[in-house]
């Protein structure tokens, strides 16, 4: 306000600066007459300096951020590419939120082949504007579409997560990416993180049934176009043979058969190199039990190191001591299998065997139960088309299955699913 700029009295007023010295600067006296001069021309300088500085800050500031919002839209409207980045530039240049010129800016860049461009003028939209989650969405397509850079992708999508711990469509392809690259702890942490903020997309409770043996029709084709990106990572390198040979051995196409070999040597390979991958130890150990070599698969297990030693490993060092008629051992890894993943048939199928030899018949029944709800479950979800259709029906068993194998936290976010559901209009 003008009036904070001068003090004022009853019988006079006291300008504190005139124009001939807008900064207040001291000017000596007549006696010295070349600092005075030199005085004058700084303040020359200066007040040259504030006439431009005040002349360029009125013409960049011709039009209003309205002006140019209808401008953009009107380029962008009618595709001019080139007009629009150059108007959105200037736009970003005087705008004190530039968010949504940021977003014409890739926009056009896009639109004009500069894919990579876009990518990094989108990351530059301020966390604080309410447009940043919609220009990280966009930034997120891009890393998993034209410029295939998934990790780079898994990363803005836990940066999304991070920003809005709701958001279901966020979590739903951070826990698909991690399953269909069969990194299962991931997975799995990313659903029960989702459970815990009420955001887990339908499809979550499909891979969580299917956790204990992930496996895609479409996996091989995903890894491989992934690792185009990075021809040395090796979560792509394995998920990729992993599920290749895995879909090979469950079809009836004989010429897939026929180069069986050879994929199995690349995946030889892939175990020299990553001797200690799980994804790859557990694989092995699964053909060697086929074979019943119960030697080979107690040789894998125990490379396996006790820190990654999950609920399918332990699983098959309890079925080792079962075929070494250890039960007791036996039961007790079986327990503890359970306690990390509890919805896994096939360790309530081995739990059943196990009570039976040690002579706990109702235990046995009850386990076997279980098992056999589980398998059949667990073979409805691998028919569905669409992991996100799963039915409200199948909802519910699931949740009555949870129940019984004692998977609260599922079963408790299921419930809680289901009354939404019945409660939502019609």
């Amino acid at each position: 306000m003008w009036l904070s700029c001068f003090n004022s009295t009853k019988n006079q007023h006291h300008f504190p600066v005139t124009m001939s010295n807008p900064l207040n600067v001291s000017i000596p006296d007549n006696k010295h007459p070349g600092a005075k001069r030199r005085a004058r021309l700084i303040v020359a300088g200066i007040a040259l300096l504030l006439g431009v500085s005040l002349a360029c800050h009125w013409v960049t500031r011709t039009k209003t951020d309205e002006q140019y919002r209808i401008e953009c839209k009107t380029l962008s409207d009618t595709s001019q590419w080139n007009k629009l980045e150059q108007l959105a530039r200037e736009w970003t240049g005087v705008s004190a939120m530039p968010d949504e010129a940021y977003l014409y800016l890739a926009e056009a860049q896009f639109e004009s082949g500069q894919t990579q461009q876009a990518l990094e003028t989108l990351v530059l939209v301020p966390a604080k504007s309410p447009r940043s989650f919609a220009a990280l969405i966009t930034a997120c397509n891009l890393q998993f579409g034209e410029l295939n850079r998934p990790m780079d992708g898994v990363e803005t999508l836990k940066l999304m997560i991070k920003r809005k711990p709701t958001s279901i469509s966020s979590r739903q392809r951070l826990i698909f990416f991690y399953a269909i690259t069969l990194q299962r702890q991931e997975m799995l942490n990313a659903i029960y993180d989702a459970i815990e903020f009420r955001a887990e997309p339908p499809d979550a409770y499909v891979y969580l049934m299917l956790a204990d043996h992930l496996s895609f029709t479409n996996g091989f084709a995903r890894n491989s176009e992934w690792l185009e990106s990075d021809p040395d990572s090796e979560v792509f390198q394995v998920a990729r043979i992993v599920q290749l040979i895995d879909n090979i051995e469950t079809t009836e196409n004989d010429h897939a058969k026929a180069v069986l070999e050879r994929y199995l040597q690349t995946f030889n390979e892939l175990r020299q190199k990553h001797p200690q991958n799980t994804v790859l130890l557990v694989t092995a150990v699964e053909r060697a039990a086929k074979q019943f070599n119960v030697s080979e698969v107690d040789t894998l297990i125990q490379q396996v190191p006790l820190e990654q030693q999950d609920s399918v490993i332990l699983r098959w060092k309890a079925w080792v001591q079962f075929q070494q008629d250890a039960f007791e051992s036996c039961q007790e890894l079986l327990h503890q299998s359970l306690s990390q993943y509890p919805l896994d048939w096939h360790t309530w199928h081995e739990l059943s065997a196990c009570r039976r030899r040690l002579g706990d018949i109702e235990g046995a029944s009850q386990a076997a139960e279980i098992a056999l709800i589980g398998k059949a479950l667990r073979k409805e979800m691998l028919q569905l088309d669409d992991a996100s259709a799963i039915s409200t029906d199948t909802l519910r068993r699931l949740q009555q299955y949870a129940e019984r194998c004692g998977e609260h936290r599922a079963s408790l976010a299921i419930g809680t699913r289901l009354y939404g559901l019945k409660q939502a209009p019609i």
